[in-house]
């Protein structure tokens, strides 16, 4: 395991969240729940590389007759996010929240909190108004405002 992908570790240990080892140990993946919906955020990183994947994997297969809806909102959506961008695989529907990271240096856990929560908070904050597209054959535009609004709430609140 690299020694970036030991410090992600070491931050999901101190916040009691189980993480195991995909492939060679090129991954962490650790399964949540959310308030919406379940989804498995995996840390991707090769030894040597300069690049941490971060993912959240999304418990929705999006039915081909759905794609093209669902590709119009995650467009939509991508426009005004920072870093993070929802994925659409056209082949089989996956769906996916993905950010690349350069890492030159070994990251702080501070770092890697927000991230990891970030990707959580969209996936979380986003799943109401996809399932109204994929499910409910809901305009992607009105969606986009529902999810914006689904998001928000989840944003812890300063006092």
């Amino acid at each position: 395991m690299s020694t970036i992908l030991e410090r992600v570790q070491e931050f999901l240990t101190a916040h009691e969240l189980n993480a195991h080892p995909h492939g060679d140990g090129e991954a962490l993946v650790v399964p949540m729940t959310l308030t919406h919906c379940r989804c498995s955020v995996v840390f991707h990183h090769a030894s040597g590389a300069d690049e941490l994947v971060v993912m959240a994997m999304h418990p929705a297969v999006v039915p081909p007759e759905r794609r093209e809806a669902v590709a119009e909102f995650f467009t939509r959506l991508n426009w005004n996010l920072t870093g993070n961008r929802f994925l659409l695989d056209w082949q089989d529907g996956e769906v996916r929240l993905r950010r690349d990271v350069d890492v030159l240096a070994v990251p702080g856990t501070e770092q890697i909190g927000t991230w990891f929560y970030s990707a959580c908070l969209l996936v979380d904050g986003f799943f109401p108004a996809l399932m109204n597209v994929v499910c409910r054959g809901m305009n992607p535009a009105p969606a986009l405002e529902q999810g914006e609004a689904d998001y928000q709430k989840l944003l812890p609140r300063e006092e």
